[in-house]
């Protein structure tokens, strides 16, 4: 207590809130571009975390892949980043979107809205969300009584959840997403495979194994197993009827009818003129303008000409 009788906390360290230059939680409204609302508050933008954290993050992320692909197989890789986005409210802002799709384009990436009704589609609502809210929910029934977390301690908890997401287990989810989208296609564009006992539930478990890297101990991501000379023969009849759902054939349909322009040119890239399905994609990029005709006929990859 001081002389005039008011008290204050001594300038221990341990009374510290915060330090400057350290972040700090703070509640904000989610916004697609502004960054001030109407009543003066600070609001926390979508353009400005793509602009100054997510686009930077990606740029590295697409030259990392691009030197372990060269340093391993030899050549020149290109990484295309494909990001689908859904339809809520801030992601709709008419301002972020042009941001995003002139930041794309100069990159050669594709940046694509998922279909409408379906989030399923996207591998954030399919596995990554779904699976932060049971450990969120087991979080909150032992720490606090099961009342709902509030403010910082909720995102304290759901960062908590994210940071512990294995490798391994955020790779089986986009393995499993393939099962998805077979089953959209088994089902003819509907949802009634969703709607089955276990529909969600695709058996990809037996035909994942993990990838390790050197000297690393923990998977660093999985692969399907597919080529029945690696599963063991005591386990191969019972592996083989796994998986739910056979990948469609797709050979008698013309890509063009499918594909985009941007879809096509970024398959184009990485195709080689001595492929197999080389054929059935030429007349597409024929058809969109993608195609030097003169060039390939000389031998030079049109890209190139």
């Amino acid at each position: 207590y001081r002389e005039d009788g008011s008290y204050h906390y001594p300038r221990n360290p341990e009374n510290i809130l915060r330090r400057r230059g350290e972040r700090y939680f703070a509640p904000a409204e989610v916004t697609g571009a502004r960054t001030i609302g109407k009543d003066g508050k600070r609001k926390f933008s979508l353009l400005e975390l793509f602009r100054d954290e997510a686009l930077p993050a990606l740029d590295a992320l697409k030259l990392l892949i691009e030197n372990e692909l060269n340093q391993k197989f030899g050549g020149q890789h290109t990484v295309i980043i494909r990001y689908q986005e859904d339809g809520a409210g801030p992601h709709t802002a008419k301002e972020l979107i042009a941001f995003l799709k002139a930041k794309f384009l100069r990159r050669g990436w594709m940046f694509k809205r998922q279909p409408a009704n379906s989030p399923i589609t996207n591998i954030m609502d399919y596995w990554i969300f779904p699976v932060l809210s049971k450990v969120i929910s087991a979080d909150q029934s032992v720490v606090n009584g099961n009342k709902p977390l509030k403010g910082e301690a909720l995102w304290n908890a759901v960062k908590r959840a994210y940071d512990e997401l294995l490798l391994e287990n955020i790779a089986k989810a986009f393995l499993a997403h393939h099962q998805v989208v077979n089953a959209i296609s088994a089902s003819n564009g509907g949802d009634e495979y969703a709607q089955k006992s276990n529909g969600l539930h695709f058996g990809l478990r037996r035909r994942i194994a993990p990838i390790y890297e050197e000297g690393k101990n923990e998977p660093v991501g999985v692969t399907l197993v597919i080529n029945d000379d690696e599963i063991d023969a005591g386990e191969l009849d019972e592996v083989r009827k796994v998986l739910k759902y056979d990948t469609p054939d797709i050979s008698g349909l013309d890509p063009g009818n499918f594909l985009n322009e941007e879809e096509l040119l970024a398959i184009k890239t990485e195709f080689d003129t001595m492929q197999r399905e080389y054929g059935r994609f030429r007349a597409a990029f024929e058809s969109h303008g993608l195609l030097d005709v003169n060039a390939e006929a000389d031998g030079v990859d049109a890209g190139e000409a």
